[in-house]
């Protein structure tokens, strides 16, 4: 069972919002279009889209309690400018992205040592690190039909382009790519699929689509309008192997939609926005937390000046907004949210703050706590479940199914990262066990 507690500053009990960072658009950068990532040093990576010593975008790496440090800033040369897009760690450590404009592919060490890998690229989308080593990605323009291309960037710079979107499977997507449990790749294009008729003439909503490995794309599902339109952000699959998406427009009220997708295409429509409630325009992507439920941002709308908000979806669509912006603590989220190792939610908005040129917020959410598989050795029971950073947990058990009252196992145990374990020299008696999140 999971207590909130309450505090006035989220729309859900229980929700803190911290600002980390605002951005001063200066040589720090401004306007963070894209989300975040958490590297192996335990560092926040990002970019933005606009300032830095050029004007043209920066890549920064920000510590956990907030010290930014800019590591590069864009020329507009062969790396291109604005980069729209999360980067990506490889296996060897270094961070992977794209710049939209005039675009390239890069790379960049923690340290912050560049360097190109291929350019120019046609407005080239996030890059997805797949099972066989490679990078693979999207592009707004190019191809055969000028409707966008799939393309493989290896790590020392070669760039094939592998497949053309020709409207009816797609057409100019704004996303990179997820790989699925099947090795096969899925993503969303913000036009394209099946023409429909509006009255005037005919139009197209978008689609979402599967790349083979060998070279063929196929539409699994057009978008309407009815049930959404023009997704700006990709798919992520569910731990249940479904895909899971958002998008900016269409649903009952025309302020965008969640949706659920098969891997074999059929589609369930979850959630459509009311834009004063919910918020709207929904560019970002969704994010699977611990506890199983998903969670997302709106760039616009909400009760709180309309400055967008972050919610919460259950797979089987139960809708929650959580928090709503204001301006004064950000505005305008257009990218997906990570969990950080500490359970935490970072996430960058695009506008608003101190100085109107956006931050980086931590969002923390008391996550339901789920007991992993018990380890024994011996006859000491280690438990872990996942937790947030700084909440209080208790554990509890019983010796059978049968007695009424649960007994505390030690003391109130507060958290210090996303997963935290105990452990229990019960011998050869049987226990069941459950974990508490406290007031």
């Amino acid at each position: 069972m999971t207590l909130f507690f309450c505090l006035a500053f989220g729309l859900q009990a229980g929700v803190i919002f911290q600002t980390l960072y605002f951005f001063s658009g200066g040589n720090d950068g401004n306007f963070p279009q894209a989300g975040l990532m958490q590297g192996m040093d335990g560092n926040f990576y990002g970019t933005t889209a606009y300032g830095g010593t050029n004007g043209m975008g920066t890549v920064f790496k920000m510590t956990p309690s907030g010290a930014l440090t800019s590591l590069y800033s864009f020329t507009d040369g062969a790396d291109g400018e604005i980069p729209y897009d999360a980067m990506v760690q490889g296996n060897d450590g270094n961070l992977y992205g794209t710049s939209y404009v005039d675009g390239a592919c890069f790379k960049i060490t923690p340290l912050g040592v560049f360097a190109v890998l291929a350019s120019p690229v046609n407005r080239p989308n996030g890059l997805t690190l797949a099972n066989d080593g490679n990078f693979y990605g999207t592009t707004y323009y190019g191809g055969q039909n000028n409707a966008g291309t799939i393309f493989r960037l290896t790590t020392n710079g070669v760039y094939n382009a592998l497949a053309s979107f020709t409207g009816d499977n797609g057409s100019q997507p704004y996303a990179g790519l997820v790989q699925g449990t099947d090795g096969n790749f899925y993503g969303t294009t913000y036009s394209g699929g099946n023409p429909i008729f509006n009255g005037h003439t005919y139009v197209t909503y978008g689609a979402v689509f599967k790349f083979t490995t060998n070279g063929v794309i196929t539409r699994l599902f057009s978008f309407n309008g009815s049930n959404g339109a023009n997704p700006f952000a990709g798919l992520i699959q569910g731990n249940n192997g479904n895909f899971y998406g958002t998008t900016t427009g269409g649903g009952a009220n025309g302020s965008g939609t969640v949706f659920k997708i098969t891997p074999s295409g059929t589609f369930t429509l979850l959630h459509s926005f009311s834009k004063t409630t919910d918020g709207y325009d929904l560019e970002g992507g969704l994010m699977q937390a611990s506890d199983g439920n998903f969670y997302g941002t709106t760039l616009g709308g909400g009760l709180n000046g309309g400055g967008g908000t972050v919610y919460q979806i259950t797979p089987s669509g139960i809708f929650t907004v959580l928090f709503a912006f204001n301006g004064d603590n950000g505005s305008g989220s257009s990218s997906a949210l990570i969990q950080g190792s500490d359970g935490n939610f970072y996430g960058t908005t695009t506008q608003g703050g101190t100085n109107g040129y956006g931050n980086i917020f931590r969002l923390t959410v008391p996550l339901q706590p789920i007991l992993k598989p018990v380890a024994k050795v011996g006859n000491t029971l280690s438990l872990t479940w996942s937790s947030v950073s700084n909440l209080a947990y208790q554990v509890q058990y019983r010796n059978n199914l049968t007695e009424t009252n649960w007994s505390n196992l030690g003391s109130t145990i507060t958290a210090t990262n996303g997963t935290t374990t105990i452990t229990d020299p019960c011998g050869t008696t049987n226990r069941f066990y459950r974990v508490e999140l406290l007031q």
